[in-house]
């Protein structure tokens, strides 16, 4: 049986998920659908399975352009993160009265664009 709290849990999400299915799982089941097919961009041509997998992956490439992809992501992400982290803690040390000066610094762009706002 369900309570009236469990009926307004599901009311309120149901949006969402309608929402959510709109702009995610349709697409992306459409995409799954098109690249098992010899789709022109037009018509949707017949069944091909995974000769459009196999083909790809067979191109070298393709294989570069995912390994450097890859490659790119991971160190862009490892090396954000690591900057992050050093400058976070470099602005939480105790510096006597630098403290202050490398705080300011370090926060000025975010301020800058809320003091031009409330200039104009």
């Amino acid at each position: 049986m369900l309570t009236n709290r469990t009926k307004a849990f599901w009311l309120l999400l149901a949006p969402a998920l309608l929402a959510l299915s709109i702009v995610l799982f349709i697409p992306l089941l459409t995409g799954g659908y098109y690249s098992l097919t010899n789709w022109n961009g037009n018509t949707v041509g017949e069944f091909v399975g995974f000769e459009n997998y196999l083909r790809a992956f067979s191109d070298q490439g393709f294989i570069d352009s995912l390994l450097f992809t890859a490659k790119f992501s991971f160190f862009s992400v490892l090396l954000i993160n690591v900057v992050a982290l050093g400058l976070a803690m470099f602005v939480t040390q105790k510096l006597g009265r630098w403290t202050t000066f490398f705080r300011t610094i370090f926060f000025m762009p975010n301020l800058i664009g809320g003091i031009i706002l409330g200039f104009i």
